[in-house]
């Protein structure tokens, strides 16, 4: 659970995943913009609040209220944040959302509480050094291919829809929209297994920025499941960064999930867990 006497070598660690993720979210912003969309971000606390339209799957707060392993880092006053972090979602209408780290300071925790926010959904992040990883260890089969996509491949309606179904998600062309401006953030790097019948079954992505790497999603067609093809676009994607020189790659999965499974297999190690907190209606 949450505790405030983490050790400071590992809110650092934390610390740099949260703000690495936020990086990301503002390039999203940028390249939603660049294609004409609705997107804002707004820097607050130690982290910001971000707004993808009136159906954005990442309308919600990062990196917001985590501690500082410097103890002599500025007070804050708490329910002034939560307040300022309600009027930001609430003037759009939306359903106000944050993911909060385990390094969270119990103030902020206590302010959230009282406003009337209760924590779900809870995601693992995993870290891997990349100096320990080698490269070409997996063989994969004849079932499936896996191969670095060109943009006009991957921003295809066809695959956005393949896309969105392996997530449960109806296939909008706003869903198709919001993935194809995903994919095309600066740095992101797309792979696709494709079946026998050269029919595309998964995606994965991945980016990586001055050595930092993120694993930025995976999704598997049900009826391709269970063959290893997510472990395969694990292999794929880690060699390619390895390959390109970065660093250590950060990954995130629901608890006791396949992806989960299939990253602690390949070494990956948890380093925090993050509660999406949701304002009660």
């Amino acid at each position: 659970m949450f505790t405030s006497n983490l050790h400071p070598a590992r809110l650092a660690e934390i610390a740099e995943a949260q703000t690495f993720r936020t990086e990301i979210l503002q390039r999203l912003v940028a390249q939603i913009r660049l294609d004409g969309g609705q997107a804002e971000v707004q820097p607050i606390d130690t982290g910001a609040l971000f707004y993808f339209g009136p159906e954005g799957f990442l309308n919600l707060g990062n990196a917001i209220g985590i501690q500082q392993a410097d103890a002599q880092h500025t007070a804050v006053d708490e329910a002034a944040l939560v307040a300022d972090i309600l009027a930001f979602y609430q003037d759009r209408k939306v359903q106000p959302r944050i993911e909060v780290s385990i390094s969270a300071r119990l103030t902020f925790l206590a302010a959230l509480a009282e406003a009337g926010f209760h924590p779900s959904d809870p995601a693992n992040v995993l870290s891997l050094n990349l100096a320990d990883w080698t490269v070409g260890q997996h063989q994969g089969n004849t079932n499936y291919s896996v191969e670095q996509a060109s943009k006009y491949v991957y921003t295809s309606d066809y695959v956005l829809d393949r896309v969105l179904e392996g997530y449960g998600i109806a296939q909008t062309e706003v869903h198709r929209a919001f993935y194809r401006n995903w994919f095309l953030t600066e740095g992101q790097t797309i792979w696709i297994a494709f079946d026998a019948e050269s029919e595309p079954v998964a995606v994965g992505s991945c980016l990586d920025i001055n050595g930092l790497s993120y694993l930025s999603g995976a999704t598997v067609l049900p009826r391709a499941r269970g063959l290893g093809i997510h472990t395969a676009l694990l292999h794929q994607r880690l060699d390619y960064l390895a390959a390109i020189g970065s660093k250590r790659v950060i990954f995130v999965a629901t608890p006791a999930s396949v992806s989960e499974a299939n990253a602690l297999k390949l070494g990956f190690g948890v380093i925090d867990t993050r509660f999406r907190y949701v304002k009660g209606q």
